[in-house]
């Protein structure tokens, strides 16, 4: 200062600024998520940590200008992940059993078969309250609801990775049983492919793919349906 144009004059003052670019990189942490699961098994107030948390990492460049040995400017060129964190999954107890409901798909009696005398209806009523069991298909039961995400090999043998628009659920085996096809509301027509640590009693754990839909779904009570 002034322009390299000017002309000189007596007594004037230059001002000199001497100007550098750089390229600059820095590291940082990204934190990662708690996810909580509530478990029916547990006792209220009781937690588990089933998986720590993992901080990742990312490195961001910058351009970097330097006015006379100090900096003046920093502007961020590019952002990338380099580690991606690790969500802390949290197993919480609570204090009561979500209610199951099972609803049979038989027919009922005809009206006739149950006038036939008040002695006899009496007892036939009792021994249907007793003896009737209905088959696994058709029950439909009230649970909480979880998901997860991460594809790998369910314990049924599927291949999540291979089949990552597939619907597969996890579940109690001693309420529903594995291999069945189920259906849960606000996710659809299902396959009881897997089992999990988390997921004792009237839990049904649902998956996706996209880890993104497991926060949208978050927790939930749904009702599901064994169709076969």
């Amino acid at each position: 200062m002034p322009a390299k144009t000017a002309k000189l004059a007596s007594n004037m003052t230059v001002v000199v600024t001497y100007v550098d670019k750089k390229t600059d990189e820095k590291k940082s942490k990204v934190a990662f998520k708690t996810v909580v699961k509530e478990d029916a098994s547990l006792e209220k107030g009781e937690e588990k940590i089933v998986q720590a948390g993992k901080a990742g990492e990312k490195i961001a460049k910058y351009d970097v200008v330097i006015e006379n040995g100090k900096e003046k400017q920093r502007k961020l060129l590019a952002e990338q992940v380099t580690a991606k964190p690790e969500d802390k999954i949290v197993v919480r107890g609570t204090k009561e059993e979500p209610v199951v409901t099972a609803i049979s798909n038989a027919p009922a009696k005809s009206s006739k078969k149950a006038t036939t005398s008040s002695s006899s209806s009496s007892k036939n009523s009792s021994a249907s309250k007793v003896s009737s069991k209905p088959s696994s298909g058709g029950k439909t039961f009230t649970m909480e609801s979880t998901a997860y995400s991460g594809g790998g090999t369910t314990a049924t043998g599927i291949n999540l990775t291979a089949n990552p628009g597939l619907k597969v659920v996890a579940v109690d085996p001693s309420v529903i049983p594995l291999g069945s096809r189920v259906y849960v509301s606000g996710y659809g027509e299902a396959i009881a492919g897997d089992t999990g640590g988390a997921i004792n009693g009237n839990v049904v754990d649902v998956y996706f793919a996209d880890e993104s839909q497991c926060y949208t779904w978050g927790r939930r009570q749904v009702t599901v349906t064994i169709l076969d």
